[in-house]
């Protein structure tokens, strides 16, 4: 299972994505020892920054947002290294990904479904974990569906 994880790590690939797991944060995480915690943290922040790597930055934000709502008692220095890949990430997405975002808002008011879903759709693309991309693409499809 470890090599697995690494392998997956390697290649930029949030292990979380792969398994399907959800990225937000999960009520048995506050049941875990101090310990678990920390060593959750760990391995939450090697996955958000793997995720930023790949410029998968919805999946980091995600990440980091689960990592944040730890509350370990003993470290906080998690707290700042969620924080630094939120504002990371969370600029990378609006700088890469909001002129696009807006264009094919653009396109879904003016009646052009089609466009606005393709421009949507090459975003997920570029960032399969992009929520305002996936609700676009819904959007646009909802218009074209009979």
């Amino acid at each position: 299972m470890k090599l697995i994880v690494l392998i997956l790590c390697l290649l930029g690939i949030p292990t979380s994505l792969v398994w399907g797991e959800s990225l937000s944060s999960h009520p048995s995480d506050q049941r875990l020892s101090e310990m678990q915690k920390q060593q959750l943290a760990k391995e939450l922040t090697h996955e958000a920054l793997a995720a930023y790597k790949a410029h998968h930055f919805q999946a980091a934000i995600d990440l980091a947002e689960r990592m944040r709502d730890l509350n370990i008692k003993a470290d906080k220095a998690y707290l700042e290294n969620a924080r630094k890949i939120i504002l990371a990430s969370s600029k990378h997405q609006k700088e890469g990904f909001e002129p696009s975002l807006i264009k094919a808002m653009q396109l879904y008011t003016k009646g052009d479904y089609r466009g606005s879903a393709a421009l949507c759709q090459n975003l997920l693309k570029q960032d399969p974990s992009y929520d305002e991309a996936k609700r676009c693409v819904e959007k646009a499809q909802k218009k074209l569906s009979p």
